[in-house]
């Protein structure tokens, strides 16, 4: 699978959980449904994307989290899918339901075989952490790296703008949601996060020199940035 499927499997699977919470307007067709089972069906589709190690994981992280909030909400549903007649659950395509139940809750083992769940060595490890390291694992800025991944300003884990570009990315981060920053940490916070390798005072000086820096990933990054 490529990071596009996943992308459009994590919108699936947000559209099914909006449905489970019996939201207004939402209503999913039989091809839904198809099209969420084919996906999730096989467990070689999960395993040959989370093979791809560390630059899939922004992305994997994003689905394990759209699948653990689908699963929060499906036992209510479930109940009501088993004890309606046949009939009546393939008119509404929730014949499939309970095996994507299953096979959601797999993904989720996959996932947490490829990345299990980091726990702090210490709580003085977890105190050390900057806000802005925090603010930038949060589930809103996974998002806008994903989105940075999708666009290939981010690649195999490594920035793939220039110097002021990167400048105009922490900026955005800064401005645009709501990342602390206090002193220089928060700027090496953001490299990492994106990937910079370089030093981080020649984005720093770079965007001071040009704040109004142009061009289709600086417009890309702002427009990604600004997205809610």
């Amino acid at each position: 699978m490529t990071t596009q499927e996943i992308l459009l499997l994590l919108r699936r699977i947000h559209e099914l959980t909006s449905f489970c919470r019996e939201e207004p307007e939402w209503n999913l067709s039989n091809e839904d449904y198809i099209e969420i089972y084919n996906a999730l069906i096989f467990d070689s589709n999960c395993v040959d994307y989370l093979s791809q190690g560390e630059k899939v994981r922004p992305v994997a992280m994003l689905l394990r989290e759209s699948l653990k909030e689908f699963l929060d909400c499906t036992t209510e549903l479930l109940d009501k899918v088993k004890t309606q007649d046949y009939d009546d659950v393939k008119n509404q395509g929730l014949y499939m339901f309970d095996t994507i139940v299953d096979y959601s809750e797999k993904w989720i083992i996959w996932i947490d075989q490829y990345f299990p769940p980091v726990k702090a060595a210490t709580h003085q490890k977890n105190k050390s952490k900057s806000k802005a390291a925090a603010r930038l694992q949060s589930q809103e800025l996974q998002e806008v790296k994903s989105k940075l991944i999708e666009a290939g300003i981010i690649a195999g884990g490594q920035w793939q703008g220039s110097h002021a570009e990167f400048g105009c990315l922490v900026v955005e981060l800064f401005e645009q949601k709501g990342v602390a920053h206090y002193g220089g940490r928060a700027w090496k916070d953001c490299a990492m996060w994106a990937g910079y390798s370089d030093d981080t005072e020649k984005a720093r000086k770079a965007i001071e020199a040009n704040p109004n820096t142009r061009g289709p990933i600086a417009d890309k990054i702002r427009t990604i940035c600004k997205t809610r």
